[in-house]
């Protein structure tokens, strides 16, 4: 019994849900996760995030270009749906990807084309930058596709 999700419903879930958990390796081999907004781009394939140049993330990924994240929903055991992929994380060098994808991110969280003043005022200027995980892995699940019946039945 699959309970996987196909890739239309993985990129569903990941274009509906707001908010992604980003596990990078910190400097003791550790992962270090942390919940961070995001840009799914099904057309590349890739899940985009940016965040300060000299935050955590930043330093993790320049040591160790590896990351996993994780996007689910759902309380209740049969509710539960998520997707993680695993990958290679590179920096986004192209200034013209780089602003297209801080508009497209901007109208995802603030229905708007930049950045809200109070985004300047949180972080005191402090530059960002752009990162692309690009999956080589992924994983999925949908406990509501589970099927107790069939699974009563093979049991009796």
């Amino acid at each position: 019994m699959a309970i996987e999700l196909d890739e239309d419903e993985r990129w569903a879930l990941l274009e509906s849900a707001k908010v992604m958990r980003l596990a990078t390796v910190d400097p003791y081999g550790l992962p270090h996760v942390i919940p961070i907004w995001y840009l799914p781009d099904r057309e590349t394939g890739s899940v985009y995030f940016s965040t300060p140049e000299d935050s955590r993330k930043a330093r993790d990924v320049a040591e160790t270009p590896k990351a996993s994240l994780t996007i689910d929903e759902g309380v209740s055991y049969f509710e539960l749906r998520a997707v993680v992929a695993e990958g290679d994380v590179s920096r986004v060098a192209d200034e013209e990807r780089r602003d297209s994808l801080e508009r497209r991110w901007c109208r995802r969280y603030f229905d708007q084309p930049e950045r809200p003043d109070f985004m300047e005022l949180l972080y005191a200027g402090r530059p960002w930058a752009w990162y692309r995980v690009e999956p080589s892995r992924w994983i999925s699940w949908d406990n509501a596709k589970i099927d107790l019946e069939r699974l009563r039945e093979a049991r009796s």
